[in-house]
């Protein structure tokens, strides 16, 4: 690479940035940039991934000019210092120009697959968060062998940080958003979200003529056993029965905690009579198989129906379960 064109690769960075401040998604920035270096030095194809801090592995994000057999084949591979460049150089966060695959040990065991995809250098740059976090790597594939100038790499440090950002920014916001759309707690919906979906369900539900049923949890003596046991005992029943609630949920489902000890379940139905066969694992799971440091926790539920003879909007929808929940409470005691 020369100066000019270094000079070139500033001005399209910048360009990435200002689109990626108007709201450009991480994915299309991603490509963004891929396209930016890829047209920059022809040569070379260049490949994202992303970093699984759980797993401790690379994922594919983003190689449109690889073969698809070699993005698969990385797909997951463990990151580690003698795994071939992008391995390494995220496992040291460091950089790592590999200037010809055949000569470095790291990659013997991927030869077979660098000579399918005609890969004879590597150059990986590891993506680092603003706190040093590894987010993934960045690399050029060249299908010669090929040392890395100056030039080369001060661009390929620029792409990064400029990726990061990105993937960064998306973290962020995805981090904002379930904080503000989920029970801090019990990590289940909050009160605005759960009537988000179920107003969204509910036109499904009209759309298709399809019932819907709506149950209401709330805690028996919740209030006492806060008082005899402590406030993070407490907790550990509201986590105890949100968990509960989830291991229930289909896929369609959706559980919201509307305040204090009150949960709510909304299940799309394609038979009204498959309201039962959930209210009875509700009462078995709730009622019956709920105990906590050895005290035994009982809800009470209440559910009420919408179908198409019945169209109620959702603050009656509720309302019913509520009242229905209400009246089983009074019953159990």
């Amino acid at each position: 690479m020369s100066a000019t064109l270094l000079l070139e690769a500033h001005r399209g960075l910048n360009e990435a940035l200002r689109q990626l401040a108007l709201g450009c998604g991480v994915k299309k920035t991603l490509y963004n940039l891929i396209e930016l270096a890829e047209n920059i030095m022809p040569q070379i194809r260049v490949s994202i991934l992303s970093y699984d801090p759980v797993e401790q592995t690379l994922n594919t994000l983003a190689a449109p000019n690889l073969p698809e057999e070699y993005n698969q084949a990385i797909d997951g591979v463990r990151v580690g210092p003698t795994v071939g460049s992008c391995g390494k150089a995220a496992f040291y966060k460091e950089s790592v120009f590999t200037e010809n695959v055949e000569q470095d040990p790291n990659w013997q065991t991927f030869l077979p697959l660098a000579q399918m995809a005609r890969v004879q250098a590597c150059w990986s740059v590891p993506i680092l968060s603003s706190r040093g976090n590894l987010l993934g790597t960045f690399a050029f594939y060249h299908d010669q062998p090929k040392a890395a100038s100056e030039y080369d790499t001060e661009f390929m440090t620029l792409v990064s940080s400029v990726a990061s950002v990105a993937i960064e920014k998306d973290e962020i916001e995805r981090e904002l958003y379930y904080a503000a759309t989920h029970d801090a707690l019990t990590g289940v919906a909050n009160r605005h979200q759960f009537c988000c979906q179920l107003d969204n369900l509910l036109a499904a539900a009209k759309r298709h003529q399809t019932p819907l049923a709506l149950y209401y949890i709330d805690i028996n003596n919740f209030k006492k056993l806060n008082d005899n046991f402590g406030h993070s005992f407490g907790d550990k029943v509201l986590i105890k029965v949100a968990t509960a609630l989830k291991s229930l949920c289909r896929d369609m489902d959706v559980v919201g905690r509307l305040g204090g000890d009150e949960f709510v379940l909304m299940c799309p139905l394609k038979h009204k009579s498959d309201a039962d066969t959930i209210h009875t694992r509700l009462l078995f799971a709730l009622q019956q198989n709920l105990q906590i440091e050895q005290i035994d926790v009982v809800a009470s539920i209440g559910r009420a129906l919408w179908f198409s003879d019945n169209p109620l909007p959702a603050e009656q929808l509720i309302a019913d379960a509520d009242q229905a929940m209400y009246r089983n409470k009074l019953n159990f005691k």
